[in-house]
C-alpha cells in the first residue's frame, strides 16, 4: 500500500506509514508556502511586464497601420473575401 493511500474510515489527518503503520500528516511548514508565494508573485509580475509590452506594441502596430489604437477600427480591414 503506498504511504498516501487511506482505507475506508480511517482518520483522514493520518497516513500509513512504510512500517503499516498509522502516524499524523503534518502540513508544510509556512516557509514551504512563503516561497510558493514569493514565486507566483514574481511570476504574476513578469506577466504583467509582459501583457504591458504587448499592448504597446499592439498600440503602435494599430496606430502604424492608422487604426484605432484603443478599438482597432479603422485602417486596413481584411474579410474573409481578402483572405481567400
Amino acid at each position: 500500500m503506498n504511504s498516501l493511500q487511506f482505507n475506508a474510515g480511517d482518520d483522514p489527518h493520518t497516513r500509513i506509514n512504510g512500517k503499516g503503520r498509522e502516524e499524523p500528516l503534518h502540513w508544510p511548514s509556512s516557509r514551504y508556502f512563503q516561497i510558493h508565494f514569493e514565486q507566483i508573485h514574481l511570476a504574476m509580475a513578469e506577466m504583467r511586464q509582459e501583457l504591458e509590452l504587448l499592448r504597446r506594441e499592439l498600440a503602435d502596430t494599430r496606430r502604424r497601420s492608422g487604426a484605432c489604437p484603443r478599438c482597432g477600427r479603422g485602417g486596413t480591414t481584411y474579410t474573409s473575401r481578402n483572405l481567400s
